[in-house]
């Protein structure tokens, strides 16, 4: 009986997945319903020890396989780097501040160090490039140093008096020998950003990993060469 009911259950998320197929191929990278269909198909129908907190990755896999998705750059270091999924509201300092304490250890610097730099940035002109979204950007000492972040502000963040709360960040950090990567990632943020459906996507994301997902699933001109 439990083989048959096993075996019924995987043909249930066969024939799911074989829908999905065919009403989405149309459609632009439907990742989202993807991923959420065949979540909630196997937190009810299969037994706890054939699911686990990996699915999500399986399933990116399959969907670039599907996509016929090829990684760039851009995809190695959003899938490295950091994400955060914050819903405390806060002010624009608040989370320079964070973010800077967050990327210190893996930059090298003092969180204070990167906080001045983001502030100097800041100065010059507002990287707040569109309504809810801001791109803070630096450019730090030494050699073949990119890293990039993430950020969901789910209550907002008060980025410049007379804008809009910003709810997504997307932070870029690099040495000055990376600055043809760092050009290129804020053309990839660009492109992402002006997409009609980011925000339904980023606001339907279960939790800062499956930002990521979403980032590098959005549809994009990509660059072959991986650095």
């Amino acid at each position: 009986m439990g083989a048959k009911i096993l075996l019924m259950t995987i043909f249930v998320i066969f024939a799911c997945l074989v829908w999905f197929y065919f009403y989405a191929r149309n459609k632009d990278h439907s990742k989202s319903a993807l991923i959420l269909l065949v979540k909630k198909i196997a937190d009810e129908k299969l037994p706890k020890e054939m699911f686990h907190e990996d699915i999500e990755a399986e399933l990116f896999e399959l969907l670039k396989h599907r996509e016929e998705i090829l990684e760039d750059f851009f995809d190695k270091n959003v899938k490295s780097g950091i994400a955060l999924d914050l819903d405390k509201k806060m002010d624009k300092d608040e989370f320079l501040k964070l973010i800077s304490e967050k990327l210190s250890p893996d930059i090298g610097q003092s969180k204070e160090k990167i906080y001045e730099e983001f502030l100097e940035r800041e100065k010059a002109s507002s990287t707040n490039i569109a309504e809810g979204v801001a791109i803070p950007h630096i450019v730090i000492p030494g050699e073949n140093r990119f890293q990039l972040a993430l950020a969901r502000a789910n209550q907002g963040i008060e980025w410049e008096a007379d804008s809009e709360p910003v709810k997504a960040v997307f932070v870029l950090i690099g040495s000055i020998d990376r600055r043809d990567t760092h050009l290129k990632a804020l053309m990839a943020v660009s492109q992402i950003v002006q997409n009609d459906e980011f925000f339904t996507r980023w606001e339907a994301a279960d939790n800062a990993e499956d930002l990521k997902s979403t980032i590098m699933l959005m549809p994009r001109k990509r660059h072959n060469k991986v650095s």
